[in-house]
């Protein structure tokens, strides 16, 4: 999260007296706001798919094989880098003197969050994890629905700001894994199996 962090406090600066200025034109904050959506996740899309592909042996590698353990976890929550920025609309509610909205909604987001996390944890770290990721699609979905009233803004508008980024990483996620497939099929040291199985001589 602490990419999306930076890059959010960066466009916020710009974003929020912008939007003000225009706040009698919806239909251009909404065309703003969709452009940096688009663009926000695509870039923390292209951060989530290497963790995605290559979660083993990148955390390994990085990390140390003491980390191994916690590949299975990285890969089922790094998805969630893609959805913050649909959970991100802080400028559009402020500018337009709906926080109470927003207010409104992070509250049930994270009594939702709680609920359904306290369920999923008996079942374990991998089955809670999936369901934080579950209740974030949601919430993205929804909040996309909030944001779209709020700006008057069409579907294909707003489905079009988040199929681009998708497609993108899905396509390079691909690509990825298969190069991966094979320089494993190629030179099998050299795939995921043969760093795993070196973090574990190294770890003997």
């Amino acid at each position: 999260q602490i990419p999306f962090k930076h890059l959010s406090e960066s466009t916020q600066r710009i974003a929020l007296p912008a939007f003000c200025r225009e706040v009698d034109h919806l239909d251009r904050i909404g065309r703003w706001h969709l452009l940096v959506t688009r663009y926000s996740c695509l870039l923390m899309g292209s951060l989530a798919v290497p963790l995605v592909v290559l979660a083993d042996p990148l955390i390994p590698l990085v990390f140390g094989s003491q980390w191994s353990p916690a590949v299975q976890l990285i890969r089922v929550l790094a998805p969630m880098m893609f959805l913050l920025p649909l959970l991100y609309a802080w400028n559009v509610h402020s500018a337009t003197a709906k926080l109470d909205l927003l207010v409104a909604f992070m509250a049930v987001r994270l009594g939702v969050t709680l609920l359904a996390i306290g369920w999923a944890a008996p079942l374990g770290l991998i089955a809670a994890a999936v369901t934080l990721v579950a209740v974030t699609a949601i919430s993205s979905g929804v909040h996309l629905v909030l944001v779209r009233h709020r700006l008057k803004l069409g579907w294909t508008q707003l489905l079009g700001a988040v199929t681009m980024p998708a497609t993108v990483c899905l396509a390079s996620g691909s690509a990825m894994l298969g190069m991966h497939s094979v320089t494993a099929l190629l030179m099998p040291g050299h795939g995921m199996a043969g760093h795993r199985a070196m973090h574990l001589d190294a770890a003997h």
